[in-house]
């Protein structure tokens, strides 16, 4: 099963590309929403073997995940994968300039069943995926508006300290 969203931000690639894999940020803003998370690498920051193991609720129960990041392209591309029981889960994050200060993000995600829980697991997302790709699309256009609050703020900072 595999969802996708799209969102053009305003700022320079390299700026989004570095908000969206902010690691530690992310890490917190993760841990504030009650997903239990632990580093398993030597907390390396981004790179490639980085992994975690997390604690989610998905549908009521309590999930064991373990994922991975598999691929750093800065500033074009990001992956990773994951696992929790029988699913599969493969996330890519693709960053595109489309002007000096214009990036499209596109965030893919492809979940794939290995067990029968997971395949029962899987058919009901499948119903209810319109749902669920709206709920992503809203998502990652609500980060993609705090990337861009985050890039200004930068920019008027900077612009005050090369002021004085």
């Amino acid at each position: 099963m595999r969802f996708k969203a799209t969102e053009t931000i305003n700022g320079p690639i390299e700026a989004v590309f570095d908000d969206f894999s902010d690691i530690r940020r992310i890490e917190q803003e993760l841990t504030d929403r009650g997903v239990g998370l632990e580093r398993l690498d030597n907390d390396t920051g981004l790179v490639a073997g980085a992994a975690w193991h997390t604690v989610v609720r998905v549908k009521g129960r309590q999930r064991d995940a373990d994922a991975q990041l598999v691929e750093v392209d800065r500033p074009r591309s990001l992956r990773l994968e994951g696992k929790s029981g029988g699913m599969l889960m493969e996330t890519s994050f693709e960053f595109t300039e489309i002007g000096p200060q214009t990036t499209e993000l596109e965030i893919v995600v492809n979940l794939r069943a290995r067990s029968v829980s997971a395949k029962l697991l899987l058919s009901s997302f499948r119903l209810a995926r319109s749902r669920m790709v709206r709920g992503m699309r809203k998502r990652v256009a609500k980060s993609a508006r705090a990337c861009e609050a985050r890039l200004r703020t930068s920019r008027q900072g900077a612009r005050r300290g090369s002021a004085g």
